[in-house]
């Protein structure tokens, strides 16, 4: 019986699922499961021309090669970048789907026409035959042998390559990376504020990301969400304030003790410093929040008089153990899993969830979330690994978090999007629970929208696994940034 946590880092919750065979297509290359295919690497194609010595061959290998790797029931896509070194040649590997950019190899040796690849940092190498344009080959790992072929798509070689909706200069606002303070932490945060160009005041957000540690760009998969937003709000007439997750790029603190509430406070001074800035206009100042950022936006907006809207993007509704409950089965019914392992999942799940959250005294918290784990089959070593993970302060503290307690505290404007195959936060399960606490606040000055086709990040998506997200080149969909800046032109006009 496998139990695997699997976090999903833009969303409002930890992904915890039991089962008897998990898809392995969630582990990472860096952890590949065992395949029974061998294979070695193949010879040069009769209409390719070889290479006669080690200059011709290091030319040709310069570059960026592209395969698709088959393992544990899902096709990866690999990309090798090798460019010149000191000495020979260097290589690095990306692999879009599961968020690894730009990895370093360790080595890069060439003999007579075979390249060899070592990947140590990640247990694993590849083998392979060059001819001109492609590479007949092997990929080991864990005990694996695997066919891998790669075919040359560049003759140079294609880093961190930028998206399609990245902003490019001239840019109608000014940014500005700016510092602020919480008094009472002491936490300083880096950020960014952009600014429309023209005559203020303007009306002024902060963005809140979703869970995970994340960048002021909100940066996952080589997306860079929050930095493509920005930019069409400010260029539609309103300033920005990004900033830095607790712990990430620029900002201090310790993220691993932190709670969404602890973060409802860093959200607080990123606020409280937008407010202090002469070009914002003071009557249309706004919280928007992804995911989990949206529950934070939910707490601000019930605590603070100061805020004038929100927008909610994926942003959670019902209490976290049974959102977390209806993401797991989901995400395996996408995956194509038996509605038996389905059920054992999601059986499990509740009751160690509420396990979790109950006022239990620690100990026998942990004695019976364990117990419960080794009674399903999982090995003890494992079991006392999950049940750590379970209690976790921020854990325990999103699975008992209830956004209706605030959103049914909040009469300003609202804006709520979810996309409709957004995996992690159902929007059939979470846009009816905050309709209806809106409601009961007395609250008629708000939308609650379902976006057809679009995943968690709001890109439009086939299926909306996590797996998707790097592979789609769409950062935010356009109509969806349409949405919003319209909604808050429309809410902040004078």
């Amino acid at each position: 019986m496998k139990y695997i946590k699997t976090n999903l880092i833009l969303c409002c919750m930890i992904l915890i699922m039991f089962t008897t065979s998990c898809s392995e297509s969630e582990k990472p290359i860096s952890d590949s499961p065992e395949n029974n295919s061998t294979t070695s690497p193949g010879e040069t194609p009769e209409n390719e021309i070889a290479l006669d010595n080690t200059k011709d061959l290091s030319e040709t290998l310069t570059g960026t090669w592209e395969g698709t790797l088959s393992a544990g029931g899902q096709d990866l896509i690999i990309k090798f970048m090798i460019s010149p070194a000191d000495s020979g040649l260097s290589a690095a590997i990306s692999v879009p789907q599961q968020n690894l950019y730009n990895h370093p190899a360790d080595t890069l040796s060439i003999h007579n026409n075979d390249v060899a690849i070592d990947l140590a940092s990640l247990k694993a190498s590849y083998q392979g035959t060059v001819s001109k344009n492609s590479i007949q080959g092997t990929w080991k790992q864990s005990g694996a042998s695997i066919v891998l072929n790669l075919e040359k798509i560049s003759d140079t070689v294609i880093d961190r390559v930028k998206r399609a909706q990245d902003p490019a200069p001239p840019f109608p606002y000014t940014a500005q990376d700016i510092y602020f303070t919480d008094n009472e932490t002491g936490i300083t945060f880096g950020g960014t504020v952009t600014v429309p160009n023209g005559e203020g005041p303007f009306p002024a957000c902060i963005l809140v990301s979703g869970s995970g540690q994340q960048n002021r760009d909100e940066e996952i998969f080589n997306h860079r969400p929050f930095l493509v937003l920005a930019d069409a709000l400010s260029k539609a007439g309103v300033a920005v304030l990004r900033y830095d997750d607790r712990g990430m790029g620029e900002s201090g603190g310790d993220p691993m003790t932190a709670t969404t509430l602890d973060f409802s406070h860093d959200a607080a001074a990123a606020l409280d410093w937008l407010a202090g800035q002469s070009y914002v206009n003071q009557d249309a100042i706004g919280v928007i929040g992804h995911s989990e950022g949206g529950a934070i936006a939910a707490i601000l907006g019930a605590e603070r008089s100061d805020i004038d809207w929100l927008v909610l993007l994926a942003g959670p509704g019902v209490p976290g153990k049974e959102l977390i409950a209806a993401q797991s089965e989901a995400i395996m019914r996408a995956s194509n899993m038996s509605e038996q392992q389905i059920r054992t999942t999601v059986s499990t799940n509740v009751k160690v969830y509420e396990l979790a959250v109950s006022t239990r005294p620690e100990a026998d918290k942990t004695t019976a979330i364990r117990k419960e784990l080794i009674r399903i089959g999982m090995a003890p070593d494992q079991a006392t690994a999950q049940t750590k993970a379970l209690l976790i302060p921020w854990m325990k503290y999103f699975l008992a978090l209830d956004p209706a307690q605030y959103l049914s505290q909040i009469t300003i404007p609202v804006l709520a999007l979810n996309g409709t195959k957004d995996l992690q936060v159902i929007h059939t399960q979470n846009l009816p629970a905050i309709e209806e606490a809106l409601t009961a606040a007395g609250n008629s000055k708000f939308i609650v929208k379902a976006l057809p086709d679009l995943n968690h990040l709001f890109q439009p998506a086939n299926t909306g696994l996590v797996q998707e997200y790097g592979l789609i080149e769409t950062t935010f969909d356009p109509s969806a940034i349409s949405e919003i800046t319209a909604w808050i032109g429309e809410t902040t006009k004078k």
